[in-house]
This record gives structure tokens, sequence and C-alpha cells, in this order.
């Protein structure tokens, strides 16, 4: 892996004109020390922000048109568990039905039952083998 480091010694904080306060202005400083090129993408472009919008759709559309949250707090908290969901256990048509963090089938024990665990109070299920008592 070839390393694209240079020598900043000959900077000097008089030499950097951009006001090094917020974070945009310094990552913008940082890339082009790099040289880094800088390429905004336009506000709802699918072909430019494709898998950005892509997530927030299947959130919208998956999680919070079933879901009323009461504080952000609440938000967060079921937010994370459906995030955990979608990785493990939402199958992907892209991904021929797995899930991106794959796990291996499971074949059912003798006397096994099927049982459902629920995600986000019931919204989602997950499926295991149970021992029968």
């Amino acid at each position: 892996m070839k390393s694209n480091t240079k020598s900043f010694y000959h900077l000097t904080f008089s030499s950097c004109t951009t006001d090094f306060r917020t974070p945009l202005s310094t990552l913008r400083v940082g890339s082009a020390w790099l040289g880094i090129k800088h390429k905004k993408t336009t506000h709802y472009s699918p072909w430019q922000n494709c898998y950005a919008l892509r997530w927030i759709k299947t959130c919208r559309n998956e999680f919070l048109d079933f879901f009323i949250p009461i504080n952000q707090y609440h938000l967060e908290k079921n937010l994370t568990e459906f995030v955990h969901f979608y990785n493990h256990h939402r199958t992907h048509l892209a991904l021929n039905k797995d899930s991106p963090v794959s796990s291996p089938v499971l074949k059912p024990p003798p006397g096994a039952k099927l049982g459902a665990t629920p995600i986000i109070g019931g919204l989602y299920h997950t499926y295991s083998y149970n021992k029968a008592a």
C-alpha cells in the first residue's frame, strides 16, 4: 500500500487563510494538504448517493412508519436494535436472501420447537429452535 503523505513543516498558521475553528474547513484544508480532491454530491441525487438514500428509505419504510418514539433515547435505543436486526437477521435480495452478517443454516434438533423472539416490541421477529421441555 503506497502512502500519500507530504511534509507539512514548511506551512505556518499565517500561510493558511482558512478559519480553523470549523470542522468542515479543517477537513477541506487537511484534504488539500494530502492531495485529496473534494467533490460535493448534489442534494437528493440517487446516482451519487445511492447507498445512503436506500438506507434512509428502508429505515423510514420498515421502522419509522410503524414506530412512534417517546424521546430521543427511546428512538436511539430502538434504532440500534433495528440496525442489529437489519444486519444480522433481515434477508436481502442482493445477497441471495442472506443477511450482511451471515449465519449458519440451522437444522432442527429432534424434538425441538420453532420459537419466535420479538424485536422492537414485536414489530419483527427472529426465529430459532428451542428444546422441548
